[in-house]
């Protein structure tokens, strides 16, 4: 099944499901930062960076949930990261 949905739409369902996600213990954080890799090309360059500092607070005050989760969290980091750079 396909469904078409809004660049502006995909980047706010995108963002609000890792300001949901992050500092959880769930499964979803998984999911989320898959997504948050999938669709990296739909989230403007603004918010990638937003999410990449969002992350390391959270890391940094421990509030990034437990290591597995924090491991999904870099991953998307490194993505982004590696992603920026790539603009110059």
């Amino acid at each position: 099944m396909t469904c078409q949905i809004e660049f502006h739409e995909l980047q706010t369902f995108l963002m609000c499901s890792f300001r949901y996600a992050l500092g959880r213990k769930t499964y979803i954080v998984k999911d989320v930062c898959e997504l948050l890799t999938k669709y990296m090309g739909n989230i403007e360059r603004y918010h990638q960076r937003k999410i990449i500092v969002e992350i390391c607070e959270a890391i940094e005050r421990n509030e990034a949930g437990m290591e597995c989760d924090r491991q999904e969290w870099l991953k998307v980091v490194n993505c982004y990261n590696k992603s920026l750079q790539s603009e110059f």
